[in-house]
């Protein structure tokens, strides 16, 4: 998971008056935007009022798969409460697998942010769609970027919402407050404080996230399982990560593999890993009798789901893994904003390095200690088909 509350850490070493004389200029230019481009009517949304016709909105979510995967809770919550109303959402085609299958969301517009040329027909697309509302779902950036601007804007949504107290936020004309502290609210519950426009607060809904596994995705998951030597619980682990940081270096996972192999000796183990970690997860799979996968995304999805426990360093595996309440061994950096990213209202084991520099700063003996209470996390008969789907 990026560090999105943070600024560019490249920041420092530009000079003061040019970064003032920069965010001079961007300033006024998102202002001179909202001004031209803004449709303004009517102020705070009337909740009664989303029942009375059929609405469209707008959910802006473009950064990383596991905060897209965070958002479908709220999706989720807004449709429940509301069910004429189609939601729609904007990402990437990194993204775009989350969403597919979840009946609560209608088209998924799809769009690379440095794509220049698609911009004409992305901003045409988005007006003729006359949406009543757009929500910006990047509720942890230090500030609103010109491309967050842009796209709300070319909605033409005469409501613009999203969570206030940040650099640029002009664009919102139904601004949310932010947690007096962000680093001390679960991004999940940050999320949920946009559908407060809409008459819906925090007791009132359940926020977690949902992915939807097909049948199909199912049975090709549980090939893989059966293919893993062993007949006890099903131990996905996943060592990849998109980030050196968040890394876990290989001799760790193998002292933590064999320890778990010496626990468990007939627990099926499937060892996942980007292709880049091929080679690393091929290794680990053959020390310990155990199974190593390639997956695509969807794929990946449904041998979370048909897992009894995973272990994951800090990636948006995590989240994959509260989505289908799937018990989960969590491998975290020791950072001021960790409460932010932990699993979310999911049986787990969180274990923290010293530092946050790196996560290979954690020992593999404190992860090996951990093993015992979360594999006691693992259900005695399985609840895999009943949890993960789409509500």
């Amino acid at each position: 998971m990026a560090d999105a509350s943070r600024p560019n850490a490249l920041t420092r070493f530009v000079p003061r008056k040019v970064r003032a004389l920069e965010a001079a200029v961007h300033e006024a230019w998102l202002r001179v935007m909202v001004v031209l481009l803004s449709v303004d009517e009517g102020g705070v949304i009337a909740p009664d009022s989303w029942h009375l016709h059929p609405s469209r909105v707008l959910f802006i979510r473009y950064d990383r798969v596991g905060d897209m995967v965070l958002c479908t809770g709220l999706l989720r919550a807004l449709s429940a409460a509301y069910p004429r109303m189609t939601i729609d959402v904007l990402t990437t085609p990194t993204n775009a697998p989350v969403l597919e299958h979840l009946p609560f969301v209608g088209d998924v517009v799809v769009h690379e942010r440095r794509r220049w040329r698609d911009y004409p027909a992305l901003f045409a697309r988005l007006a003729s769609r006359r949406y009543d509302a757009v929500i910006d779902g990047l509720v942890v950036r230090p500030s609103v970027n010109s491309y967050t601007t842009l796209l709300m804007l070319a909605s033409r949504a005469p409501a613009r919402i999203g969570s206030a107290g940040r650099p640029h936020d002009r664009v919102y004309n139904i601004p949310v407050a932010p947690p007096a502290d962000i680093h001390r609210e679960h991004h999940v519950d940050h999320l949920a404080r946009l559908a407060e426009p809409f008459g819906i607060r925090g007791p009132d809904a359940d926020w977690r996230p949902t992915l939807a596994a097909t049948d199909f995705e199912r049975e090709e998951a549980n090939a893989h399982w059966d293919a893993a030597p062993g007949d006890g619980p099903r131990v996905l682990v996943n060592i990849s990560a998109g980030q050196t940081c968040r890394r876990w270096p290989d001799d760790h996972f193998a002292a933590t593999l064999t320890a778990l192999r010496a626990r468990r000796p007939d627990a099926r183990v499937i060892i996942v890993a980007l292709e880049e970690d091929r080679a690393s997860a091929t290794g680990l799979a053959d020390l310990i009798g155990g199974l190593a996968v390639i997956p695509r995304l969807r794929e990946l999805f449904a041998l979370v789901a048909e897992s009894d426990l995973v272990v994951t360093p800090d990636t948006g595996v995590t989240h994959i893994a509260s989505a289908f309440a799937r018990p989960t061994l969590a491998l975290l950096r020791r950072r001021d904003e960790y409460e932010m990213w932990v699993p979310y209202r999911t049986p787990s084991v969180n274990v923290f390095g010293p530092t946050e520099h790196s996560l290979a700063d954690l020992d593999a003996a404190a992860v090996i200690g951990a093993l015992d209470e979360a594999l006691a996390l693992v259900p005695s008969t399985s609840s895999r088909l009943s949890v993960g789907q789409p509500a």
